[in-house]
């Protein structure tokens, strides 16, 4: 009996050792030097954090607070295309929704999605009133997602950087008037 449990022994034992050379690399995200969580790569969380710094970041600042006081009203902000830089396929309106939502339950601004059927049904009727968007957006806010990559020298670590990047514009001069980025940085360790 001791000779054909060995052979099952062994074979249980390279199949082990197969099983965890082939599994998938370890991916640690790391954000601001907060805790580790293991992730494959930029995700819904990574957004909501994101959104969260750089909104707190636009409203904090003062231009929106400045124009209230100075015109009597609350900006509108046209939401522009977001720009994605990146290897991967991302749902941007994770984060720009998430900025949008923010920004109009605080009252600090009136946004409006540049993307959206609703903007083009606003530049038809400014047209038929003989208006320009100028008439009516105050603020454009540009984003961008950028991604860059690099690996250690024994290729064992992979370390892929996205830059988010927001610009609020002055419509009229195109002027900026804010800038916030944040970094969200994965290592994947094979």
């Amino acid at each position: 009996m001791n000779r054909t449990a060995s052979p099952i022994t062994a074979a249980l034992l390279v199949a082990c050792t197969v099983l965890a050379a082939c599994t998938a690399p370890t991916t640690v995200r790391q954000r601001n030097r907060d805790a580790n969580v293991v992730t494959q790569q930029i995700d819904v969380n990574d957004f909501e954090e994101t959104a969260a710094i750089l909104t707190q970041s636009l409203m904090s600042q003062g231009v929106l607070a400045e124009f209230k006081e100075k015109n009597g009203r609350v900006p509108v902000i046209g939401l522009d295309r977001f720009v994605n830089d990146t290897r991967y396929r991302i749902s941007l309106p994770l984060l720009t929704t998430k900025v949008e939502q923010t920004v109009l339950n605080s009252g600090a601004a009136q946004p409006i999605d540049m993307n959206s059927a609703a903007f083009d049904e606003l530049e038809f009727r400014l047209d038929q009133e003989g208006k320009t968007l100028a008439d009516v957006l105050d603020y454009t806010l540009k984003s961008e997602i950028i991604q860059t990559r690099g690996q250690s020298a024994n290729r064992r670590v992979i370390e892929d950087a996205y830059t988010i990047q927001m610009t609020l514009l002055d419509y009229q001069t195109a002027a900026k008037t804010w800038i916030g980025e944040e970094l969200v940085v994965k290592q994947t360790i094979r």
